[in-house]
């Protein structure tokens, strides 16, 4: 509901400036156009000093390793602005309620228990004591960087290239 997505949307902000902010040098540009086809790329800056092309998303769970190289916008924004160095900065929907259950009586860490009730042994009887929980929500953003090389790019640009031209001839190609 709204005052979730309030609530994640700020978390996910504040993640941001923390985490992120301070790996940003120059920045080049911001939502620039694509210079031979429809589209808009998010982000030019330095990124860890190198000048890097970023694009942002949010996702409920994190991106594989290899995302980028699987990535057909991204192989297509960066020959489009002859870089090489890509990113994707994902922010994560699902934030992570860091819930820390401590039993009242024992002082047991129940955190990763499903049990109601304190499930310590002591003296050969369960406690049974009641949790303590206390959360320290947090935001988790994940930053995926990598070489987009010379020949995918041009290979993936030439791909799209001939089903852009068969489109247009009326041909339509499984």
């Amino acid at each position: 509901n709204y005052a979730s997505l309030r609530v994640k949307g700020r978390m996910l902000i504040e993640k941001y400036i923390e985490d992120i902010y301070p790996r940003i040098g120059k920045v080049y540009s911001v939502q620039q156009e694509l210079t031979h086809r429809r589209g808009f790329i998010d982000v030019i800056a330095d990124l860890d000093g190198v000048k890097t092309l970023i694009d942002h998303k949010t996702a409920s769970s994190p991106y594989q390793w290899d995302a980028i190289q699987n990535d057909t916008q991204l192989c297509l924004y960066a020959a489009d602005q002859g870089l090489d160095k890509v990113a994707f900065i994902v922010l994560n929907k699902r934030i992570d309620s860091n819930t820390v259950k401590t039993c009242l009586k024992c002082e047991f860490n129940g955190s990763f228990s499903r049990h109601k009730t304190c499930p310590q042994i002591i003296n050969g009887t369960r406690c049974r004591g009641e949790w303590d929980e206390v959360s320290a929500p947090e935001a988790r953003i994940q930053v995926l960087i990598d070489d987009v090389p010379k020949d995918l790019q041009k290979l993936t640009v030439d791909s799209i290239g001939e089903v852009e031209a068969a489109i247009k001839t009326g041909v339509y190609p499984p």
